[in-house]
């Protein structure tokens, strides 16, 4: 064959496989799945048993997805929606930006620039009910339709918010006032000057401080001061139910004193003493961290630091060896008839290995092996994950929807009878129902078994045989010669 009519040859191939094959490829269908791959470009798969619908686009890029209790779609790695019955959240950047919205409460946040919060009895602001940010700039109204706002650091005003009445600033740190429940604070190029008043408690609430020079405060029944700070520090709590007494001298001496334990620590951080006053308890260490030996109610512990290290008390056992090369925490807690255990193995902080029972049955387990995989099985809701690499050394619901399908080669889920598995960003993928299974490598082949279905076909159906639910089929150029059984 001469160069020419070659030439020719490949230009009728490639033009049947760019229009004909695209447009002629018909979808995969029987009673348990209806699939139709074109990998990279398209993939539509359909578990009619789960209802779990979903499309693929430019492999793990585009993603849609409609199952029995939620929809999901994704762009990765910008953002993705998720929208159940009760709630709908978009997770963008991750883990930075999140937006979430249900029948109490809507919130948008873009950390750190960006917070708006509005709804009824939003606990996260102490209940405002509506709060914007866009650093420097700020807004909101709090359940008593008081207004507030500002541009950080110039001036602003917050209501309502971490626990204080009001917190007012002008050129902070230059000033900022904060009114508490009982009284008010004032502070002068925070934080060297602070003054506290009361109009309501002037003798329980007052004080002033030029730090670190010295300062002396009144709160209550609790009582702080300082001298040329932290050489001297003194607090005192007359409370009749907990009277308790702390001084500093630092470095050289401090001493707390409570109806639970005293605490004595000598030229920190070399030599500190735990005397137990409710119950026996003695721990020493010297030096520290170095050396630790505990010896209690109930409780002993013993440390040589980075070498290793014990405790263990009535509900908890916690060890290390070769500090940080492993760490181990055992917690068994009795409540009447229940028994709760959870067993905490972690190998250089980042891998981990987890196991929880109750009443001596397994209700889950956990396993990292950073960065090479990761592991998930919940017993109860028979579930379980596997995915590997595992570049992540946490879970977050953002990460797991917009980067882990792109970072990750191998990825298996499994839920009561129906599995699924992806390689190379779904090259090839293998999904189990029931007795039924099927694999699929790209467009290239399809293999389909199942009890009285045996079929495989290539390139979508340009060539296929065997049986689909006890019938015999033959396909060729995607046209299926059926023979009823």
């Amino acid at each position: 064959m001469t160069k020419r009519c070659w030439d020719k040859f490949l230009f009728v191939i490639i033009s049947f496989f760019i229009i004909y094959f695209p447009i002629s490829a018909q979808a995969y269908e029987d009673l348990y799945f209806k699939n139709f791959n074109l990998w990279p470009f398209f993939v539509y798969s359909y578990n009619k048993i789960s209802k779990k619908r979903s499309i693929e686009l430019l492999g793990p890029f585009i993603y849609k997805e409609n199952n029995s209790h939620s929809q999901i779609f994704s762009l990765r790695p910008l953002f993705t929606t998720v929208d159940t019955p009760y709630e709908k959240k978009v997770y963008f950047i991750s883990p930075l930006g999140i937006y979430s919205q249900n029948k109490e409460r809507t919130s948008f946040k873009f950390i750190p620039l960006i917070k708006k919060t509005w709804g009824e009895n939003n606990t996260l602001y102490n209940k405002n009910q509506n709060f914007i940010e866009i650093f420097p700039f700020f807004a909101g109204k709090d359940n008593n339709n008081n207004t507030f706002g500002g541009i950080f650091p110039i001036y602003g005003t917050l209501k309502n918010f971490f626990g204080k009445k009001e917190i007012m600033f002008v050129l902070w740190p230059v000033y900022t006032r904060v009114k508490y429940e009982n009284y008010k604070a004032t502070s002068y190029f925070w934080p060297f000057i602070r003054i506290i008043t009361s109009k309501q408690y002037p003798d329980r609430y007052k004080g002033a401080k030029i730090w670190p020079i010295f300062g002396k405060f009144q709160e209550a029944n609790t009582e702080r001061s300082f001298t040329l700070w932290p050489f001297y520090i003194k607090k005192e709590d007359k409370d009749p139910d907990f009277k308790s007494k702390t001084i500093i001298s630092f470095p050289f001496y401090a001493k707390e004193d409570n109806p639970v334990y005293t605490r004595l620590i000598l030229l920190w951080p070399f030599y500190q003493q735990v005397k137990g006053k409710k119950r026996k308890y003695y721990q020493i260490d010297f030096p520290w961290p170095f050396y630790r030996k505990i010896e209690g109610e109930n409780v002993k512990g013993s440390r040589l630091w980075p070498f290793f290290g014990w405790k263990t008390s009535t509900e908890e056992k916690s060890s290390f060896l070769i500090w940080p090369f492993y760490f181990h925490n055992e917690l068994r807690i009795q409540r009447k008839s229940i028994l709760y255990f959870k067993k905490d193995d972690r190998f250089l902080v980042l891998s981990k290995l987890v196991k929880i029972s109750q009443n001596n049955k397994p209700l889950l387990r956990e396993a990292r092996i950073w960065p090479l995989g990761y592991s998930f099985e919940h017993y109860d809701r028979k579930t379980n994950e596997f995915y590997a690499p595992a570049l992540f050394p946490f879970r977050n619901k953002g990460i797991e929807y917009n980067y882990l399908p792109l970072l990750t080669l191998i990825h298996q889920k499994n839920q009561n009878k129906i599995s699924e598995t992806k390689l190379f960003w779904g090259l090839y993928r293998s999904e189990r129902v029931e007795n039924e299974r099927i694999d699929e490598l790209a467009f290239l082949i399809r293999r389909v078994k199942g009890p009285e279905t045996n079929y495989v076909e290539f390139l979508e159906g340009l060539l296929g045989f065997g049986k689909i639910e006890g019938n015999s089929v033959f396909k060729f150029m995607f046209i299926p010669l059926e023979q009823k059984k």
